[in-house]
């Protein structure tokens, strides 16, 4: 986070002009009035926050958390881009953390009220000899792959390496 912000205040700094102006606040309404109409928000979840921001999250901002280990950071995180995807909200949650297992059993788990896990434990246990065979393994990924794809379509996207810095994380929201 640190390095992350370090790179913003640099790049900020260094677009600055060496010179300031000012300028009137009847100069400025045009623009802000634009921004206020044409701004598109996503709920944070928390009536309260929602309200504070006068509509929530402002889609294509960066909103950086920051808290204690074990705060559920993460899952809040991901349960906002669910949200934002299933309001056909283009959304793009980086996965820093959580194993990939963890974050699409997560995901399974919100979408369709059950683990991931587990069902593919059922199965193992349910088959005649206690393994599924490569070609049940292919059926079943295209069906995850489909019932995934008709929910989220193309609104949700993951990113999950670890040490990207903040222009990495820019190009890919830009490609996204």
């Amino acid at each position: 986070f640190r390095i992350s912000m370090d790179s913003a205040f640099k790049r900020s700094r260094a677009a600055q002009k060496i010179g300031s102006s000012s300028t009137s606040v009847h100069k400025m309404i045009g623009e802000v009035v634009k921004t206020i109409v044409n701004a598109r928000y996503i709920s944070t979840l928390i009536k309260e926050f929602n309200d504070d921001l006068r509509g929530g999250l402002v889609v294509e901002n960066l909103y950086a958390l920051i808290g204690d280990k074990g705060t559920a950071k993460s899952i809040y995180c991901q349960e906002t881009s669910v949200v934002a995807a299933l309001d056909k909200i283009p959304s793009l949650y980086v996965n820093a953390e959580m194993s990939n297992v963890a974050l699409l059993d997560r995901l399974y788990l919100r979408t369709f009220k059950e683990s991931l896990i587990k069902v593919l434990q059922d199965k193992k246990a349910n088959s005649p000899n206690g393994e599924i065979s490569e070609h049940d393994v292919t059926v079943f990924i295209a069906e995850v792959e489909y019932k995934l794809h008709e929910v989220y379509q193309d609104y949700l996207n993951i990113v999950s390496e670890i040490d990207l810095d903040a222009k990495a994380i820019s190009d890919i929201a830009k490609r996204t």
